[in-house]
This record gives structure tokens, C-alpha cells and sequence, in this order.
């Protein structure tokens, strides 16, 4: 296990490490010097990585802190990496190695593909079963109402849209479908029965 520590320019040699004290015993100082050894090591290269084996470059990780939009954090890092390229020296350029924001694009288009390709199935099977154009329309409005409100209330509690929440939604996008075509159904058919026994005493 390794700890980086940076000081304030007070430690001026080694003996000034050993003689830092940790605790304290029975009034004794406990010094870094009486638990472990102190010695002088290699210059610690940070910021660098190799380049597909072809040579070292000089890299760096953003970490986004919690709770933050990834999106909206992606957005900025690219923003400033264009306004810092422009002073670069000539032939520094960046390259982005890896970029969440495809995969949050990704899992986006997959939401809505998935909800339009629901709403034009449910359309076609509710048309074709109960040739009742009312309730499709039904299902149509019921579909989006539904993954609104799953991001509604996200929002509300304080859940971000991350790609597992959206994968849910993808998920219960199906179990929504299938709830709606058998209410819709069975409405259909309890109305469908009402109507025919009201001509019937008529």
C-alpha cells in the first residue's frame, strides 16, 4: 500500500521524515523512524502511459465527482480540451483513448428505439385482434406517459439517468406493453358485452 503525502516545503531531508512523530506513548513520541525505515526512492512517474506498445505518452483520467451529470461533464472536459489545445506546442495534439459519452448516446437511442418499436408492435396487434383503432390509441398515449414518469420521478428523488437506470426502462418498457394490451383488452371486452346487452332489452 502506497500513500502520496505533499508537504509545505518543511521537510528538508531524510532525517526530517524519520523524526516526524505519529502518536504518543506513556509521554514518549512514537517517530516514523522507531515503526519502519526511511530511504530515498525513484522519482514517481506519474501521467504516463503506453501507447498501444508503441511508445510512452503523456495521459490523464478525468474523474467526475458523484452526482454529476456525465454528459454535461464530458461536454465541458472536450470544451476545455479545445481551448487548451490551442497553445499546445506544434505537433501536441489530443486523443481521447476512451469516451463514456458514446455509450450514454448509445443507451438513449436504445430507449427510444425500443419504445417506438413497442408502440407500432402494440399498434398492429391491438388493430389486428380487436379491430378497435380507439384502443391502440390508448396504448399509444399510455407508452410515453409512462417512461415520462419514470424520469419524472428520478428526477424527484434524485436518482441520475445513469445507463443502468436507463436499461431498466428499456427493460420494463416490454412489461408495460403487455399490462397495457390486457386492460386494454379486457376494457374492450367488458364495453363490448355492456353494449350488447343494452340493445338486447332495447
Amino acid at each position: 500500500m502506497a500513500y502520496i503525502i505533499r508537504g509545505l516545503g518543511y521537510i528538508k531531508s531524510k532525517e526530517d521524515v524519520e523524526n516526524i512523530a505519529l502518536n504518543n506513548y506513556n509521554g514518549i513520541p512514537v517517530r516514523v523512524k522507531d515503526i519502519g525505515s526511511v530511504q530515498m526512492g525513484g522519482d514517481l512517474r506519474l501521467g504516463i502511459f503506453d501507447m498501444d506498445g508503441k511508445g510512452e505518452v503523456v495521459g490523464g483520467i478525468v474523474v467526475m465527482r458523484y452526482n454529476e451529470n456525465a454528459n454535461k461533464v464530458i461536454e465541458a472536459v472536450k470544451a476545455k480540451m479545445k481551448e487548451v489545445e490551442k497553445g499546445l506546442p506544434e505537433g501536441v495534439t489530443f486523443k481521447t483513448s476512451y469516451d463514456r459519452s458514446t455509450l450514454i448516446q448509445e443507451a438513449v437511442e436504445s430507449v427510444k428505439g425500443t419504445l417506438i418499436e413497442e408502440m407500432i408492435a402494440v399498434s398492429l396487434i391491438v388493430l389486428i385482434f380487436l379491430f378497435h383503432w380507439r384502443s391502440a390509441v390508448i396504448i399509444l398515449i399510455q407508452l410515453p406517459i409512462s417512461v415520462a414518469a419514470g424520469f419524472i420521478f428520478l428526477e424527484m428523488f434524485g436518482i441520475s439517468s445513469n445507463i443502468m437506470s436507463l436499461t431498466g426502462i428499456a427493460l420494463a418498457i416490454g412489461v408495460v406493453v403487455d399490462d397495457g394490451i390486457v386492460m386494454v383488452e379486457n376494457t374492450y371486452r367488458h364495453l363490448s358485452g355492456s353494449t350488447n346487452r343494452k340493445i338486447e332489452v332495447i
